[in-house]
């Protein structure tokens, strides 16, 4: 993954912005065009700009720099590790429910973001390529900087989704965020079942704590 300026990622997302609905148009009679046109007439206040874009990629950023600089941030060899601190579990009897975070707030942070987009929508627009998540036992942090996985081989299960890695593990959780155009699609187990066809060590983008606040 490539780290764009705040500036360079706005741009490419207001111009493939631009052609998708240059080539939505295209496509639609006229009349369905005129009505495109004076719904955006009415509502000009929904229309992405490049300026809203910047401002998404500058938020983004903005909860990474919070992180560092409060100290839920550290350079182990390379892998960047953040430590999150959420407020809650729906079932915290069920480290493994799908829906035991999905009303979770992140503590550590100051306006408290939702757990799932910081890292569906935050952490993406960070990172600003193709995520892709694991989760495994915390315990298994020394092997992950060592190796860029936890596990002995390269295989591994991942998903493009937060919210499905959350699944496994046991709090507190390590997520393993990795650049998915080094993984390769195997199938298997759910669909999830992957192979590294490079170092994993060069794909892991960073790995995220989270555990609940005391």
């Amino acid at each position: 993954m490539s780290r764009l300026s705040i500036e360079e990622k706005a741009r490419i997302e207001f111009e493939d912005y631009t052609r998708m609905r240059a080539e939505l148009r295209a496509r639609l009679s006229d009349e369905e065009r005129r009505e495109i046109e004076e719904d955006e007439r009415q509502h000009p206040k929904e229309m992405m700009t490049l300026e809203k874009y910047e401002q998404q990629f500058r938020e983004a950023h903005a909860f990474i720099d919070e992180l560092r600089n409060e100290n839920y941030f550290q350079s182990l060899s390379g892998v960047d590790v953040y430590d999150l601190f959420i407020d809650g579990m729906k079932n915290p009897e069920h480290d493994f429910h799908p829906d035991a975070f999905r009303d979770s707030r992140i503590t550590n942070l100051s306006s408290n973001p939702d757990l799932h987009w910081f890292l569906d929508i935050g952490l993406r627009r960070f990172l600003y390529g193709n995520v892709q998540f694991r989760c495994v036992s915390n315990e298994r942090l020394d092997h992950v900087i060592r190796n860029g996985t936890d596990r002995e081989d390269r295989k591994t299960y991942v998903s493009p989704h937060s919210a499905k890695a959350l699944e496994y593990s046991v709090m507190p959780k390590l997520l393993l965020v990795y650049d998915g155009d080094g993984i390769e699609y195997l199938g298997g187990i759910e669909g999830y079942e992957h192979e590294f066809i490079e170092d994993p060590k060069s794909l892991i983008q960073c790995a995220v704590r989270v555990q609940l606040q005391d």
